[in-house]
């Protein structure tokens, strides 16, 4: 489930009319708890107690939430094909798939990604 804030601070470093980054808190404010009970609270570095209350989750069905999504994980993109140096590597959404001849260098992709997730306050689902 998304945060609000990671995903707001993106949009917002491009967005920068006052009225749009309203319209934005708006319908992101829509999608606050959405699927809440589908998901287990995870506490990621530095969180505190009060994390449990960081407004997460998109309206289901809502064109923006498909096109936010793809902001969202926006840099996570670049740090796959940039950093990690992934030369085959496919995302739809929240799903995503890379490709390589060395197991091992999957295996150590893996876990990076799992590291980098957390910045992004994201898990993996195996």
């Amino acid at each position: 489930s998304l945060d609000h804030a990671v995903l707001q601070n993106e949009l917002f470093d491009v967005v920068r009319d006052d009225g749009v980054q309203q319209l934005i808190a708006s319908i992101l404010a829509s999608g606050t708890g959405v699927l809440q009970d589908e998901y287990e609270m995870v506490y990621f570095p530095g969180d505190d107690l009060f994390a449990i209350h960081r407004p997460r989750g998109l309206p289901i069905g809502n064109l923006t939430s498909q096109f936010w999504s793809n902001v969202y994980l926006n840099p996570f993109d670049w740090f796959v094909v940039r950093e990690l140096g992934c030369a085959a590597y496919l995302r739809y959404v929240d799903d995503f798939a890379l490709f390589s001849d060395s197991k091992r260098q999957l295996w150590m992709w893996k876990q990076a990604i799992i590291e980098r997730l957390q910045q992004f306050r994201l898990t993996t689902h195996e």
